[in-house]
């Protein structure tokens, strides 16, 4: 069979694997729908189990108030009319605001970025995931439902849930992509 010689578009790579000059890494058509529906599954699921978790300890303790669970571990439920740490109470607005624009920048950087690695793809979605459950609190429920407790001895940290978990790890594994991929030196100024 005779092989066919020309010029490709702009992206493509060559019969030999390797990208064609001058053009950025383009995840094809079929990977980029299997990191879109991924992002959103894990999105998804992030967020209904937080909600889930929600609706189940604040229902099963509403009388209670709190509840030990492990050694080093109690539900205690709080609601946080911050942010991170308690900080900003009675800033809802600016709160809802402020992750309305967020939510819309990782889904800017999930369609960009997402289809580049597996990593920021997930670290992505965990990041939404997180950003839609304390969004959906703060509108519902004027303040972020918090219930997980956690302490050794006399020493507790702030109380928080699955919502912010998501938002850490999210946060931890673009930082790791950002590691792990460093910009080249000849696109830095």
């Amino acid at each position: 069979m005779q092989e066919r010689r020309g010029k490709r578009a702009p992206g493509v790579t060559a019969q030999d694997g390797t990208p064609a000059p001058n053009s950025a890494p383009v995840a094809p058509p079929r990977r980029a729908a299997v990191s879109l529906s991924v992002f959103a599954a894990i999105a998804l699921g992030t967020l209904a189990l937080d909600l889930l978790t929600k609706f189940w300890v604040f229902r099963w303790l509403d009388s209670r108030g709190a509840a030990a669970i492990l050694p080093g571990l109690n539900f205690h439920l709080v609601y946080n009319k911050g942010a991170l740490f308690g900080m900003g109470q009675g800033m809802r607005t600016f709160f809802v605001l402020f992750t309305l624009l967020a939510v819309a920048g990782i889904t800017w950087a999930a369609a960009t970025l997402g289809r580049r690695s597996r990593l920021a793809n997930v670290g992505l979605a965990l990041l939404l995931g997180g950003a839609l459950g304390n969004l959906y609190d703060r509108i519902v429920h004027a303040g972020v439902r918090d219930f997980i407790d956690m302490y050794a001895g006399r020493w507790h940290w702030y109380t928080y849930n699955v919502a912010d978990i998501a938002l850490c790890a999210g946060a931890a594994a673009i930082i790791l992509y950002g590691f792990l991929n460093p910009e080249p030196d000849s696109k830095r100024p």
